[in-house]
């Protein structure tokens, strides 16, 4: 799996007790895999086609 790019930061900006409110179930640790995962989804299905469109 390539890098996932500004990632640091993504998992920085994390407001897990906000998400937990809403979400009562998630584990402390799920967390931030499951904002990797989102993260990567995004960029893949969203970000990426939108640059090479560009070009």
């Amino acid at each position: 799996m390539d890098a996932i790019p500004n990632m640091k930061s993504v998992i920085e900006s994390k407001d897990y007790d906000a998400y937990k409110a809403l979400h009562p179930e998630v584990k402390p640790f799920k967390y931030p895999q499951m904002m990797k995962r989102t993260w990567r989804k995004v960029l893949d299905e969203e970000i990426v086609p939108l640059d090479d469109e560009l070009r």
